[in-house]
């Protein structure tokens, strides 16, 4: 997804969590409604985590923010993934 030539747009509804917000982080685009939820997850399960968002997600919330999410592994509502850059908009649901 990240090196397609078109433009990929991801829809969030719901969950999205762990290799689903990997992929979500792959697309060009992403757009969440009001309730959905991200976690990187993979740390909830004694997981370093991988399937590229270790790679994608510093590159779209910065370092900092990103190994926060990555070693606390909490969730954060779709209004806190806008405030911090990962998805484009947020739409009500």
């Amino acid at each position: 997804l990240h090196e397609m030539p078109p433009v990929t747009i991801c829809a969030i509804n719901g969950g999205c969590a762990g290799a689903g917000l990997s992929l979500a982080c792959a697309c060009d685009l992403r757009y969440a409604v009001e309730g959905a939820n991200f976690s990187t997850a993979f740390v909830n399960v004694g997981l370093s985590g991988d399937f590229g968002y270790s790679y994608l997600l510093p590159r779209i919330v910065g370092a900092g923010r990103a190994r926060e999410l990555c070693f606390v592994g909490s969730k954060f509502s779709a209004a806190e993934a806008l405030a911090m850059g990962l998805v484009c908009a947020v739409e009500p649901d």
